[in-house]
């Protein structure tokens, strides 16, 4: 009886890669109550999430978590 090996194409291994950083991303708002704070002020400016969240980061870090999940969309091409 013949046993075939299937390799993951670099394309699956950089699929599983990204969807992993998405959750962690998906988490990470979800611990800090992000989505919450958003459905209870609606729309704000990363000033006051930071505020609200009570988060120490500079405006460059917020701006780079926010901006995530748009470059987890150009590795999945």
């Amino acid at each position: 009886m013949e046993t075939t090996t299937i390799q993951p194409t670099p394309a699956a291994i950089r699929q599983m890669g990204t969807g992993f950083w998405a959750s962690k991303v998906l988490l990470t708002g979800v611990n800090f109550q992000l989505f919450t704070q958003l459905a209870t002020h609606g729309s704000m400016s990363a000033k006051a999430i930071k505020n609200i969240l009570g988060l120490k980061c500079s405006d460059r870090n917020l701006y780079v978590f926010f901006r995530l999940p748009n470059w987890i969309e150009l590795f999945r091409t």
